[in-house]
């Protein structure tokens, strides 16, 4: 028996009930003005390009300035000093989307901005604030950062709204595939939600690039219940969708969209199977569905 795999159920089971059904999505690159990421991407998607000292109303992966509490759309800025690193060579030239998905752009994660640790007191928070939110909505933020570096980095990520705080965090020295995921957020009373990156190694905190998904709040009435299952067994993972029409699923392992191969089926369906599973599957795992409707797991 593998009590690894025995943990993993269990966590992937706390993660599904954190689904949310996404109507839109967007995409911002962070980094120095002279390597902005061009819109349309390859995959058809709409990015915003910041730079330390902007402020502006972000525009959806198609074009769409909405999502706030009122039709000038979502504002972003940052209110703590950013540093830029540089366009190119320190960030991840070759990005991978079955690994990254729509993150995976290069001018997306080949540059990035960041805040150095003076080592005197708590921490300096390099501090984000999405504004004009809609408290009506739930928002889920996915970060990525790379850093080639000779020493272990990594940085910690927190989103506060009227929800109160949650965190994840990124090995960012040398990344390649770690997101930090950081899912039901509602806002502040003032329409808020603060993104705080702080060096909890290595001296430096960094983004690269970051996608915000908003979305309705989801009625989850049934809770999966935990599994468990011997090395080479068989992980699977059911859902059912009300209404089905117009929403599509994607299946998550800490945050990276899975794909179908000879291991695993139903990635964008109601039902995932894993067979044989192994230790490399364990993982949070979360179902997202983009679209209208509820999603009772």
């Amino acid at each position: 028996m593998l009590i690894r795999e025995i943990r993993t159920i269990a966590c992937a089971a706390a993660m599904i009930a954190s689904v949310t059904a996404h109507a839109q999505t967007f995409l911002i690159d962070m980094g120095p003005s002279a390597n902005p990421t061009a819109s349309p991407d390859t995959n058809g998607n709409q990015w915003n390009s910041f730079a330390p000292g902007q402020f502006f109303r972000l525009r959806d992966t198609a074009g769409v300035t909405s999502a706030g509490a009122t039709p000038v759309g979502i504002g972003f800025g940052a209110t703590t000093p950013v540093g830029q690193g540089p366009a190119t060579g320190e960030g991840l030239a070759s990005p991978d989307p079955a690994l990254l998905g729509d993150l995976a752009v290069q001018t997306a994660t080949e540059d990035f901005v960041f805040r150095s640790d003076d080592g005197v007191g708590p921490p300096e928070s390099l501090r984000f604030e999405f504004s004009n939110l809609d408290q009506s909505l739930v928002y889920t933020v996915r970060v990525f950062a790379r850093r080639v570096a000779g020493n272990e980095r990594e940085t910690g990520y927190t989103a506060t709204g009227g929800s109160g705080a949650q965190s994840d965090s990124v090995l960012t020295s040398n990344n390649t595939q770690d997101i930090a995921v950081i899912g039901g957020i509602t806002p502040t009373a003032a329409g808020v939600i603060a993104l705080d990156a702080i060096a909890l190694q290595g001296g430096f905190a960094y983004i690269n690039s970051i996608e915000l998904s908003v979305g309705q709040a989801l009625d989850i009435a049934v809770q999966p219940l935990g599994a468990i299952t011997d090395a080479g067994g068989v992980l699977s993972f059911d859902a059912v969708v009300t209404p089905a029409a117009g929403v599509t699923l994607q299946w998550e392992r800490d945050g990276v969209p899975l794909v179908d191969d000879a291991r695993v089926s139903g990635s964008t369906s109601t039902t995932l199977t894993i067979a044989p599973a192994g230790l490399a599957d364990d993982g949070m795992y979360r179902l997202v569905a983009h679209g209208g409707g509820s999603v009772h797991v």
